[in-house]
């Protein structure tokens, strides 16, 4: 690559007349170096993609975590109220089962936007 370099180079300052001792007006590139820049810019941007999406699922995670915590513990307040007034064992169970199995179609109500009206 560098012999076809110099003699394109050569061959371009001959017909530029462009004497021995004068600066070229030309410029000869190399195409492997744009390609192995481009490579680092793709790299580059997989990287912060990476990142950016470990810290969106970070984030998902500590929301979800801390919407059970909160229903965890307003059962357990609602629970703590409910065994003084004499619920049996077997009744604070079934109060507790439904809200413990299917949390998923309350959660994944989207909140309604209120429209504007027309």
């Amino acid at each position: 690559m560098a012999g076809a370099r110099s003699e394109i180079e050569s061959l371009l300052r001959q017909r530029h007349r462009i004497p021995v001792g004068q600066e070229d007006d030309f410029k000869v590139q190399d195409p492997a170096a744009a390609m192995e820049a481009q490579q680092g810019a793709i790299r580059t941007l997989a990287l912060l993609l990476v990142a950016i999406a470990s810290v969106s699922l970070l984030v998902g995670g500590i929301s979800i975590m801390n919407v059970m915590i909160v229903s965890v513990t307003e059962r357990t307040r609602e629970i703590g109220i409910r065994r003084p007034l004499s619920l049996r064992r077997d009744r604070t169970r079934s109060a507790a089962t439904p809200a413990a199995v299917k949390p998923a179609p309350a959660l994944a109500q989207a909140p309604r936007v209120p429209t504007a009206p027309e």
